[in-house]
This record gives structure tokens, C-alpha cells and sequence, in this order.
């Protein structure tokens, strides 16, 4: 009758299913919500996370939905699966599926059911323990996939206005989304893969859904916005830094060749005599040519400074 989703790397309490189970069919719920904690595997503790169960929202909803809060709904839970179960007729009537990516793959089937139930239900227990620490989970390998996360929350846009509630959701939705944005974007350090991620914000979602192109007083963090509202200029300042940075390895390239030919002319054996007064001409060529792109590089890292410092 319900749906339960569970990682294998992380740990649970025996209550979990029966007391979940039993609050989902006293209330005839489409969502259970609980709660759960976060065990670092490094040091071997375990903590609160506010986002994952945010009681403070819901509490005074035995049972509630996005009628009853249509501007937080998306706050009162992270959009991780295993932290709700789900009545499978539920699922099944909403055709609702975990996309095809290597990770936010349960976004946005988890971000939806929330969004299409007409009646959450939530257990105040913490039920599982959450690792987090670990080099080889899914979420430690984003950078190899940096734009999933753009395409699960497209992906939510477009299936709640085929639904016909986006517009009963769209605070809610925007603030999840520039939030989710916003977290991405800190915990990819890899430089090439915040190129892509501010061309791809850019180039599809930001215009699609005007996310960033409300006043401040729409946003539960007006921060959030701000901050994406400056991926576009980001994305230039990167491109042009990585554009630069490749100039500079090809010239090295370059001077790597030529100083190669100066150690083959210069180790030449006493045969080629002859040549001696061509080759060093050849020498003092490729030495002036040489000096020529050190000063290339020199005023093209002054141009990097230049930007950095702007």
C-alpha cells in the first residue's frame, strides 16, 4: 500500500516502518513526513538538520497541503525520499518516476508528490541516520554531472503548470529552486563545472521560469537571488579567465618546441660545421621569438590580475 525509499549506506530505527506506516493509514495520507538526523562518518556523530523535518511550518496541520501552505510548502521537508513514504495508488495515478540521472535524480519525484498530495500526514520522530562524509556516494561525484540539478528543477516547473497549480506554488517553488541553485553552486568547487552550470542557468532555466526577476520582498532569502541574478556576469569573468589560461598553455606549448630546437641545434656534432653560422642564426631567432611570447605572457597575466581584481 505505501512506498518507502531507503539508502543502503545509511542506518535506521526499527520503529521506522511501523510508525510511519501506522500515521499514514490512521490519516489516510498520501505523504508521511519524519524526521532523521545526520551522522558524519568521519567523526562518528550524529546531528540535527532543520531542513530535513521543519516542524515549525506544519505543526498546527495534523494533516495538510499545499492549500494550506501554499508559500512554504516546499520548506517543510528536504526534497530526499528517504525522509517520507508515499501511497503507492498515489504514485501511480500521478505517474510519478525518479528521472534518468546520475544524481537529483528523486528530485523531482519527490518535489512533486509533495506538491500534488491532498493530504500530508508527519511523524515527530527522527527514523534514519543520514551519512554524510563519504568519497563514494552519489552526492560526492556531482561535479561529473554538474547540471542534473537544472534539469530536475525544470523538470518540477513544467509538470506543475501541466497540472495547473504552478501558479498556487510559485513562491514555494521559486524559493526551493533558488535555494537548491544557490547550494550547488557553493558546493562545486570545480571551476570548469561552475562554467557550465552559470552558461546552463543562463542559456535555460532562469529565462524559462523568471525565477531571478522578481522584487526582493517575493523571496523567503532575497540573498539567494541576488546570486543567481549574478551567474551571467560570473559566467564571463570564468570564460574569459579559462580563455586566457589556455592562451598562456598554448604559448608555454610553443616556447616548450622552440627551446627543444635550440637544445638540438646547440648538441649538434662536429659534422655539421658547415652549418654552424645557419643554425646560430637559427639559435638567435628562436631565442628573439622566445622573448617576444614571455612578454605575451607577462602582459596576459597582468590582464588576469587586472580581473581578478575587479
Amino acid at each position: 500500500d505505501y512506498l518507502l525509499f531507503l539508502d543502503s549506506d545509511d542506518f535506521f530505527s526499527p520503529e521506522l516502518v511501523g510508525h510511519t506506516w501506522a500515521r499514514a493509514f490512521e490519516t489516510n495520507s498520501d505523504v508521511t513526513l519524519f524526521n532523521a538526523l545526520k551522522f558524519d562518518d568521519n567523526t562518528k556523530t550524529a546531528s540535527d538538520a532543520a531542513h530535513y523535518f521543519a516542524k515549525s511550518l506544519f505543526e498546527s496541520y495534523p494533516v495538510f497541503s499545499r492549500h494550506d501552505l501554499p508559500d512554504e510548502l516546499l520548506r517543510t521537508t528536504s526534497p530526499s525520499p528517504w525522509l517520507k513514504i508515499f501511497r503507492r495508488q498515489f504514485i501511480l495515478d500521478n505517474s510519478l518516476e525518479f528521472q534518468c540521472l546520475s544524481n537529483s535524480n528523486d528530485v523531482f519525484f519527490t518535489s512533486v508528490a509533495l506538491c500534488a498530495a491532498e493530504r500530508i500526514s508527519w511523524v515527530d520522530e527522527q527514523l534514519v541516520y543520514y551519512r554524510v562524509g563519504m568519497s563514494g556516494n552519489t552526492q560526492s561525484k556531482k561535479k561529473k554531472a554538474p547540471l542534473n540539478f537544472i534539469r530536475a528543477y525544470t523538470a518540477i516547473y513544467r509538470r506543475l503548470n501541466e497540472m495547473g497549480i504552478y501558479s498556487q506554488l510559485e513562491k514555494s517553488y521559486t524559493d526551493f529552486a533558488l535555494s537548491g541553485i544557490v547550494f550547488n553552486i557553493r558546493t562545486i568547487s570545480d571551476t570548469y563545472a561552475k562554467l557550465l552550470i552559470f552558461r546552463e542557468l543562463n542559456n535555460t532555466i532562469l529565462p524559462e521560469t523568471g525565477i531571478a526577476d522578481k522584487p526582493d520582498c517575493f523571496y523567503y532569502i532575497p540573498d539567494n537571488a541576488e546570486i543567481v541574478r549574478g551567474t551571467d556576469s560570473a559566467y564571463k569573468w570564468y570564460e574569459k579567465q579559462e580563455r586566457l589560461k589556455r592562451e598562456i598553455l598554448e604559448l608555454k606549448i610553443t616556447i616548450g618546441q622552440k627551446e627543444g630546437q635550440i637544445i638540438e641545434a646547440q648538441n649538434e656534432t662536429e659534422k655539421e660545421r658547415k652549418e654552424k653560422e645557419e643554425k646560430i642564426s637559427i639559435i638567435e631567432k628562436l631565442t628573439n621569438e622566445i622573448t617576444q611570447l614571455k612578454n605575451q605572457i607577462e602582459f596576459l597575466n597582468s590582464q588576469i590580475k587586472d580581473i581578478q581584481g575587479d
